[in-house]
């Protein structure tokens, strides 16, 4: 009797980390259609469950893990503190970093390109059906403002500058150069939506972002990853606190075409670091979309519009520590292959989130957390030899 042929089903690791990553990146444009919003609630909790189950089963908890668990600890304490509740926007905004974290690790030790490229696909995905709805004219409209498929336009960056990364770093991975069609595409994608809406932030973050990568690449000049960071966190500083921008007046207002209070940001700050008095240590918690200021031509209250302004509003000297503290860690992490395609491409990365957190909250999206986890895990994108797939008999 002749042996029962073994057949096998062969599919890429991409596959599944798409599947376990996609919930954690709802559109934020679908979040206010309440049936869509339940459905990716469900699938947010299950992605959660499972990344856990599996992350606590490998025995591997990496200090980035724990460094951002202590975190988002002490801006609970904070809440619980200050407002004497858990906010709900909190408790969700923990379960997509922490969860988006265990899940990228995971795939990352399993295959590192495959995770990007799975990661990658997702971004891609949104950016042009977002670049749709921006030519249709928004999506949806809720309390007089417009959203589109990523929500606000002032929002379209947070994905942008990831999405060009990884395009880079997947077309020199597996290309050997950094212009290729993919890398191109998702560019023009994404300057096409911020020309479109005229976002004036994400332009220049994005030109940042562009001129960085190729002034180093043709100077052949290693940046340090740790001082690619610090640099436009140092210029925010500066900023908000001493009010330097008019040393940007060309860039700004002959650029740009704003106006030195950054389109009322100024109006905003100043009300936030008055705010921020009542409790300079652990702050106020992390509630809602962050708001606190009030103006006269919104009807809602507003968030601070610069990333470190509203750390410390939200967890104070400790909790804006907490969060530099795990940022510098991952760069540092990266300054091991300082050098490296990959540490220039994440550098620059970097670069151009820090210009995009001068003039607006950053970290309350889960975009904003995708470099830095790469990056502190850039051992398996640099060292990892083996491409793995997962097969299946029958």
């Amino acid at each position: 009797m002749e042996e029962a042929k073994t057949r096998s089903l062969i599919i890429p690791a991409r596959i599944p980390v798409m599947i376990l990553l996609m919930p954690f990146f709802e559109p934020n444009g679908l979040s206010f259609i309440p049936r869509v919003d339940r459905i990716f609630t469900l699938l947010i909790a299950a992605a959660f469950m499972l990344a856990f189950a599996l992350y606590i089963r490998s025995g591997l908890y990496s200090k980035l893990f724990l460094l951002t668990a202590v975190w988002r600890g002490a801006l609970l304490i904070s809440g619980l503190i200050a407002g004497h509740t858990v906010d709900r926007s909190f408790v969700m905004r923990s379960v997509l970093i922490l969860g988006v974290l265990m899940s990228l690790e995971l795939a990352l030790r399993f295959d590192a390109m495959e995770a990007v490229t799975g990661l990658y696909t997702i971004l891609a995905a949104n950016l042009l059906v977002n670049l749709f709805t921006c030519i249709n004219g928004g999506l949806v409209i809720r309390q007089t403002q417009l959203y589109y498929w990523n929500g606000m336009r002032t929002r379209f960056t947070d994905s942008i500058i990831p999405a060009i990364v990884l395009a880079f770093l997947i077309s020199w991975k597996r290309k050997g150069r950094l212009l290729t069609p993919l890398s191109v595409a998702t560019a023009a994608i994404s300057a096409a939506q911020l020309l479109l809406q005229w976002v004036a932030a994400g332009m220049l973050a994005l030109f940042a972002l562009i001129l960085f990568i190729f002034i180093f690449r043709r100077m052949k000049i290693a940046p340090s990853p740790v001082t690619a960071f610090l640099i436009p966190q140092l210029v925010g500083i500066l900023i908000v606190f001493f009010r330097i921008q008019d040393l940007f007046r060309f860039i700004i207002v002959d650029l740009l075409h704003k106006d030195l209070t950054l389109h009322g940001r100024v109006a905003i700050w100043d009300q936030f670091l008055l705010k921020m008095k009542a409790s300079p240590v652990i702050g106020m918690g992390e509630a809602g979309s962050g708001g606190a200021a009030r103006m006269y031509w919104s009807a809602r209250l507003l968030p601070a519009h610069n990333d470190i302004l509203q750390n410390l509003y939200d967890g104070g000297i400790i909790g804006c520590a907490l969060l530099a503290a795990i940022l510098i860690y991952c760069a540092v992490r990266l300054s091991k292959y300082r050098g490296s395609m990959t540490a220039l491409l994440l550098s620059a990365g970097f670069f151009a989130a820090g210009i995009h957190s001068i003039a607006e909250v950053s970290h309350y999206y889960i975009y904003f957390y995708i470099l830095p986890f790469i990056a502190a895990n850039a051992f398996y994108t640099e060292e990892q030899e083996r491409q793995q797939n997962l097969v299946f008999y029958f």
